[in-house]
């Protein structure tokens, strides 16, 4: 995992989509994580279920057990 101000995000974007895509890249702004870059290959259930929390914060309605499905499904159609 490798962590980069906003700044240096805005300068290099093109380089940190591209290696997002083997490692993890933390965002911060003001010494703080404030986003991530990541792949969505590759992930596996523990990660998709690890939103939850997430989920549920944003907003209270959204059944998480279908959402988890979807995304249980989707990543393993991925997967070939």
């Amino acid at each position: 995992m490798r962590y980069i101000t906003v700044t240096e995000l805005r300068r290099k974007l093109g380089y940190y989509m591209s290696m997002s895509q083997f490692e993890d890249i933390c965002v911060t702004k003001n010494g703080k994580v404030v986003t991530m870059l990541t792949s969505p290959r590759g992930k596996s259930k523990r990660d998709i279920r690890s939103l939850k929390g997430f989920i549920t914060l944003e907003n209270p309605n959204i059944d998480y057990d279908e959402i988890l499905g979807e995304a249980i499904m989707e990543h393993e159609m991925s997967r070939g």
